[in-house]
């Protein structure tokens, strides 16, 4: 027993380690929520796993949200569409840290009037690193702190850069093209076997004169071996009101005045239901929504995510002993009765074997 707690004890201080070595490696500015913030996936607990996703995500907007819940259309009735390959894995030494990565390839399409150009790129848009630490983890509830930094690969023009340009009054932009990092705490709750409560909040640290935000996650789910329906409604608060950014609003402009992208303080209220259903151990299907509800300064989307997604998993658990397989030359009772086998040649007791094998390892 007292072996066992030196091994949990090192393996807490091990996950501690990692985790500050993350937090100092992932705590670097990368690119602010266009469609939302993002967060850890939660994929806990297990002894051991690894996880990857590909999705396929569609969205669209053609509108801006001026108050809570007014908007304005963008300039000339242009619109936007992103459609984007999300490409996400994740690794979980032990049951207390895990640590993952998104990449996105991004395609962005400015829709203008009738009658009027458009423009397209596409590209590696933004991407994101993660990690998680679970400091206290009971069955049936948890409580954590994570980090997600988002880092652009891409350029973003600017306003002189952008007159130069065969068309200056069109162009699409992958995102923002900045820097930010978010500090968060993670909890988990399950108040029945089949019913999870999960909440998420911290601070989205932006870089280049954006106001910081504070960004938030709260779902229900109902969660079953072969289904995992989950209702989130995530958002952000703007802590401040930012920098001069007349110069990034030319550009904004030239974007149909979407607040996509160069938002200095975009507020934004969302609605994001989501399945996965488990066509085997290893394999699911994944089928997300998205809608903004509200905002202030933030572009007013509807998004879809269609997608498949691998796990493999190892469990330490206890397995029942029923049989021992020996061969059938070898005499191991020594000529005696089975009625005498808790005893042996010397009539001394002998030890019983435990029923169960603590070091079995199952894989998922």
């Amino acid at each position: 027993m007292a072996k066992n707690r030196g091994k949990r004890k090192s393996s807490w201080n091990a996950a501690k380690i990692i985790f500050g070595i993350g937090c100092f490696a992932l705590y670097s500015p990368a690119s602010a929520s266009q469609f939302g913030p993002f967060f850890p996936t939660h994929n806990f607990p297990t002894d051991q796993s690894f996880h990857a996703n590909y999705k396929f995500a569609f969205h669209n907007s053609g509108s801006n949200f001026v108050d809570s819940f007014s908007t304005d259309v963008l300039a000339d009735q242009k619109t936007i569409r992103r459609m984007s390959h999300q490409f996400l894995v994740e690794y979980q030494p032990n049951r207390l840290f895990g640590f993952g990565a998104q990449i996105n390839f991004d395609q962005m399409k400015l829709n203008a009037g009738p009658g009027l150009d458009g423009a397209s790129k596409s590209g590696l848009g933004d991407q994101r690193v993660f990690a998680e630490f679970r400091f206290y983890d009971e069955p049936g509830s948890s409580f954590g702190i994570a980090t997600v930094a988002k880092f652009a690969p891409y350029k973003t023009l600017t306003a002189a850069e952008l007159a130069e340009t065969d068309d200056p009054n069109n162009v699409a932009l992958l995102g923002d093209g900045q820097l930010d990092g978010a500090l968060l705490l993670t909890g988990e709750h399950w108040p029945s076997e089949v019913i999870r409560l999960r909440f998420d909040g911290g601070m989205n640290f932006r870089t280049q004169g954006y106001a910081s935000e504070f960004i938030y996650q709260g779902s229900v789910a109902f969660v079953t071996p072969k289904m995992d329906l989950d209702l989130r409604v995530k958002g952000t608060l703007p802590m401040g009101s930012g920098g001069d950014f007349s110069e990034s609003q030319v550009i904004q402009d030239a974007f149909g005045g979407s607040d996509f992208a160069l938002s200095p303080h975009a507020r934004q209220l969302i609605f994001n239901p989501s399945l996965a259903l488990w066509l085997s151990p290893k394999i699911s299907f994944h089928f997300d929504f998205e809608m903004s509800l509200s905002g202030k300064e933030a572009a007013n989307f509807m998004g879809f995510y269609f997608g498949l997604g691998y796990r493999w998993a190892k469990t330490k658990t206890g397995r029942p002993k029923t049989f021992q397989e020996v061969d059938i030359r070898k005499n191991l009772d020594g000529d005696r009765f089975e009625a005498e086998e808790g005893k042996d040649k010397n009539d001394q007791e002998k030890p019983r074997e435990p029923l169960y094998d603590e070091g079995d390892i199952i894989y998922e």
